[in-house]
């Protein structure tokens, strides 16, 4: 921080407290206000007329004199307030490093696409402003690009040029649930080619006993089971009034239908 800044600070913090003692002494006043109140209802003769109007006379001086050095002192600080704020502002704030986005980080909100209505797509379900930045996402552009430059071709499509956007794949892997019976209710452990997997058998039902009786015993049968790696795979035409659709229904068109297929695949 500046050191003029530092010093202004300084200086409201003891003429706030120059105003606070000030302040405590309203009281004082108040009482002596209520004194003379009352020494004014009990004069009788004229000696006492001059002495307590004396004492009211003072009393005023006084009384607009502390009230003139609390406006005094509420102006000053409030003058020095907004001379600090000027300040500070004049000061270069130290820069907030930005969190760099790893290389294919998904940072969209998330939202339970499984417990969707199957009347709505789940891609529709986002938040317009997700869609936005889906939409805008290079690789999601170039995909609709490359998908809708195909129209009306065909020949035999190869290479790897049309490889779905990480956005449409996080949103299918969540989205298959809804047209799978089974996913819900299973451990899923992806396997890569052949592999043994150890595969427990029936688990047996735990048995009811008294609360301090011995513990029984429950038998699990492991086995090792090889396991080969498939895929699911097909295509499908496009009509081309999806292909001249904008980007939106596009998108959710695509989603939905591998979300579906996918998921009826996997039962």
């Amino acid at each position: 921080m500046a050191l003029k800044a530092i010093m202004l600070r300084h200086k409201i913090e003891k003429l706030k407290s120059d105003l606070e003692a000030l302040r405590a002494k309203d009281t004082e006043i108040q009482t002596r206000e209520a004194e003379l109140e009352a020494a004014i209802a009990e004069i009788e003769t004229d000696e006492q007329h001059e002495t307590v109007e004396k004492d009211v006379e003072a009393f005023e001086a006084e009384k607009a004199e502390h009230e003139e050095k609390k406006a005094g002192l509420t102006q000053e600080i409030a003058d020095l307030e907004n001379e600090l704020a000027e300040e500070e502002r004049k000061i270069p704030q130290p820069k907030t490093p930005e969190k760099k986005k790893e290389r294919g980080m998904n940072t969209m909100e998330k939202i339970n696409i499984r417990s969707l209505p199957m009347s709505q797509r789940a891609f529709d379900a986002l938040p317009m402003e997700q869609r936005n930045v889906i939409l805008a996402d290079e690789s999601v552009k170039s995909f609709l690009k490359e998908l809708r430059s195909m129209k009306g071709q065909t020949r035999a499509i190869t290479g790897g040029e049309l490889t779905i956007p990480v956005y449409f794949l996080d949103l299918i892997a969540e989205n298959m649930y809804r047209y799978s019976k089974l996913l819900n209710r299973v451990r899923i452990r992806p396997v890569s080619g052949e592999a043994r997997q150890t595969i427990a058998g029936t688990v047996p039902e735990a048995v009811w006993t008294e609360m301090c009786a011995a513990i029984n015993e429950l038998t699990f049968n492991f086995n090792q089971v090889t396991l080969d790696g498939y895929k699911v795979a097909g295509f499908v035409p496009i009509c081309n009034s999806l292909l001249e659709d904008n980007d939106v229904n596009l998108a959710s068109w695509i989603v939905e239908m591998l979300s579906e297929s996918l998921g009826l695949a996997m039962d």
